[in-house]
């Protein structure tokens, strides 16, 4: 069985320099995987767990200069909805992504007989 998930996170995290100087534990992407996997659980949640106990996802590293530890967890923690995944729609739907938005439904109006790229790659992703 597996141990608690915050006694889990604390054993995997290692010291890195953060980019608003200093040192700070961190998590990689990859043992956030591996958590959410034994704990059934999304990286999302993992990710929002980690950062309220002071435990970095590295994968957020750039983002700490512009977004508190608080409100990347609210970012985590949040769910958007999106229509349309043509140039702009695909562009915004990767930068929401960047950024740690947890939870997605997204609704495109192309056809699988003429996709744009971006449509393509969602229908490859969710067939």
């Amino acid at each position: 069985m597996p141990g608690s998930l915050q006694s889990v996170i604390r054993a995997v995290a290692v010291k890195q320099a953060l980019p608003t100087g200093g040192n700070g534990n961190c998590i990689s992407l990859s043992d956030v995987a591996e958590i959410a996997a034994r704990h059934h659980l999304s990286g999302h949640v993992v990710e929002a767990e980690a950062l309220k106990m002071g435990i970095h996802p590295l994968r957020y590293l750039r983002n700490m200069n512009d977004i508190s530890a608080a409100s990347q967890v609210q970012l985590l923690e949040s769910s958007v909805a999106q229509v349309g995944l043509g140039g702009l729609g695909g562009s915004l739907l990767e930068i929401l992504l960047r950024t740690g938005i947890g939870k997605f439904v997204v609704q495109t109006v192309t056809s699988s007989r003429n996709p744009t790229s971006t449509a393509k790659l969602f229908l490859l992703l969710t067939t």
